[in-house]
């Protein structure tokens, strides 16, 4: 028998719900599969085939010294490197850590390939882990997806959505996508709604963007919000994050947003909200000028459900909406910019979309992103 590659990303026996990042060990396990490799996820639960790709338990399979090990984010990989019960996922010679945004240390000599997002850390991960070796690849969109639901839009509107992390976009009072997001919503016409769905996003104080503090709760303004489908109680583990329950949560910061044509729908795990995509008007992609050096991985849902996107800030994924005239991209926090490249998009027909949707798929999927790794690696 042939060589297996092992990909692993999360604890979890299920995808009921899950952020993006863990679905990337199974694309990066689906490319491998469809470049004829025998490819298994790690996870939680047994031994079952999911979407086509067998699954297996992370504490009782035994990889072969031939195999190769792949793993997804940080918390694996400081998990697999220091844990001793994690030990026998080890064993292969080969090591690949799909990183995301590694700035290089003391870790290369585990790993033999690292593959980062963002062009700037690789260099910069070079030259402090000669002992690995780095590559640059930038994140791919879903190779299969249904883009058959009906608009959820109400007739006679032009809807705007984001999904994502929503967090402080720079070093500056008033730089939160909350505000921004105001400033240009006030520029369009009336007939205009965005639509947010996130889990993650830091609540400004009063101070950043004018509201009403009471309709919060005491533990949200000035801090990282996590609402979290099960939790039913507020709490606030550090001076910056606090966790709490979506029924609650939802209201209030809609609420504190005080417009209705500014809708934000809470968390949604990742893969079923498709439909928000495919008949939006326009999608929106948020860089961040304090990480101008990675790619914004929420960009690539709205390349693959083929809407036009109205593109701000710094993140190299603009090159990504210009190469494939997939929308338009303004400078870092121009409301008025923002706004005008908004109005500027044609109604577009669901065959327009699909059309380029297609055409993304077939340069820039996940399964063309894992043969380039492959490359790299026997390079």
């Amino acid at each position: 028998m042939g060589k297996t590659y092992y990909v692993v990303c999360q604890w979890n026996s299920h995808y009921n719900f899950h952020h993006s990042d863990v679905g990337t060990a199974w694309h990066i396990a689906d490319g491998l599969q469809e470049a004829e490799k025998c490819a298994k996820v790690l996870w939680g639960g047994g031994s079952e085939i999911v979407n086509g790709i067998m699954h297996e338990n992370y504490g009782t399979v035994r990889p072969e010294a031939t195999d190769t090990l792949i793993v997804v984010g940080q918390t694996w990989a400081t998990t697999v490197r220091e844990n001793p019960e994690y030990a026998h996922l080890r064993v292969p010679q080969e090591r690949w850590w799909y990183a995301y945004d590694h700035h290089g240390g003391e870790c290369g000599g585990f790993w033999k390939h690292i593959f980062n997002e963002g062009m700037g850390w690789v260099d910069q991960a070079r030259l402090r882990t000669p002992d690995a070796q780095l590559h640059w690849s930038m994140p791919g969109v879903v190779h299969d997806v249904d883009l058959s639901k009906p608009s959820p839009y109400e007739a006679g509107t032009k809807n705007l959505f984001f999904a994502g992390r929503m967090m402080i976009m720079g070093g500056q009072e008033h730089h939160t996508q909350f505000s921004f997001i105001r400033e240009f919503m006030e520029l369009l016409p009336s007939n205009y709604r965005v639509w947010l769905a996130s889990a993650s996003m830091y609540i400004p104080k009063p101070t950043e963007m004018a509201y009403d503090p009471s309709v919060l709760h005491p533990l949200m303004a000035g801090k990282t919000v996590h609402l979290v489908p099960g939790q039913t109680i507020w709490e606030a583990p550090s001076s910056t994050e606090t966790y709490g329950p979506p029924s609650e949560g939802i209201p209030m910061i809609n609420n504190m947003l005080g417009d209705s044509r500014i809708r934000y729908i809470g968390p949604k795990s990742y893969g079923t909200f498709w439909e928000y995509y495919h008949h939006a008007h326009a999608c929106l992609d948020f860089g961040l000028h304090i990480f101008p050096f990675s790619p914004n991985c929420k960009v690539m849902d709205p390349l693959r459900s083929g809407t036009l996107i109205s593109a701000d800030g710094l993140s190299p994924s603009h090159y990504l909406i210009h190469k494939h005239a997939a929308g338009k991209v303004c400078q870092y926090r121009d409301a008025r910019a923002m706004a005008d490249n908004i109005r500027s998009f044609p109604t577009e027909s669901p065959t327009d979309k699909i059309e380029r949707a297609n055409r993304i798929v077939n340069d820039d999927s996940w399964r063309v992103r894992v043969r380039s790794m492959l490359r790299m690696v026997e390079n």
